[in-house]
């Protein structure tokens, strides 16, 4: 019998803790018609393109995993939906631009929404006291260098576009102060990866604050999340969430191994 690698060990111990909230997860997930099966696979895609977060404190990534399935986001970061992030020994749960536009969508409020890179040979003008913009991407030969990330939407019934442009510039200063996946002080992760994804993600959160509370659904909760990652989106299905993971037979810290059901006597004071 072969044995299992240190990595396929951790894993398989993920998984069985997970297990433990198996039906608050199917709970979650049944609102947005996601099974708990495929929710379960696209967390172990995010594990196994970042085995870091195996190194994480293991409550934070059920909590990570559980703000997901409250949103009804699958977090393997594959779909632009949800990226869940290694951060200071815990794991944390960033919502992707499609995440947030499906959010939004969900509300039943929205007539339109556009997230675009703009390119410079592309044809984009908008006029923020009218509402007005026009925005067609270049056809024919190179599109040029990055010009800006456009977040735009439009409710229904409205005759107003709201827009939020966000400038190159913007994007990097943004990733420089807010990226929260480091090792030794330079930026890896989605950032690095997935540079424009990342940049349009901030023009919809952008976006999505200045939209009305109806239309945003839980798209709001997600703008919580993006600024405060330690939130707990539903505290009533994360009672079975432990702390750590004790490997069979192995003593907590500082604590005498207890044998034949006998507590040893303290030691006698000097």
């Amino acid at each position: 019998m072969t044995r299992m690698s240190g990595l396929a060990v951790q894993t398989n111990q993920m998984k069985q803790y997970l297990a433990k909230g198996e039906k608050d997860f199917a709970q979650a997930l049944a609102e947005h018609g996601i099974a708990p099966a495929s929710f379960m696979r696209a967390a172990m895609t995010a594990v196994s393109q970042n085995p870091k977060l195996l190194e994480c404190d293991k409550r934070s990534f059920a909590i990570s995993l559980m703000n997901a399935a409250h949103l009804g986001l699958l977090p393997d970061g594959a779909r632009g939906l949800a990226y869940l992030i290694p951060f200071g020994g815990k794991v944390q749960l960033i919502p992707g631009y499609r995440g947030l536009r499906d959010l939004c969508w969900r509300t039943g409020q929205l007539h339109f929404w556009a997230s675009e890179v703009v390119y410079e040979n592309d044809a984009f003008d908008y006029d923020g006291l009218s509402g007005q913009a026009t925005f067609r991407k270049c056809e024919t030969g190179d599109r040029g260098a990055v010009r800006g990330y456009l977040a735009a939407a439009r409710l229904n019934g409205s005759p107003f576009l709201m827009l939020k442009f966000l400038l190159p510039d913007e994007a990097e200063e943004h990733k420089r102060k807010f990226a929260m996946a480091r090792r030794s002080g330079t930026i890896f992760g989605p950032w690095v990866d997935h540079f424009d994804a990342m940049a349009l993600k901030t023009a919809a959160l952008m976006l999505v604050k200045t939209m009305p509370m109806v239309s945003q659904g839980r798209a709001s909760s997600a703008v919580a999340l993006d600024e405060n990652p330690d939130l707990n989106l539903d505290p009533t299905k994360t009672d079975w969430i432990e702390a750590e993971i004790v490997p069979e037979n192995e003593n907590p810290p500082d604590k005498p191994p207890v044998t034949s059901g006998r507590v040893p006597p303290e030691e006698p004071q000097a």
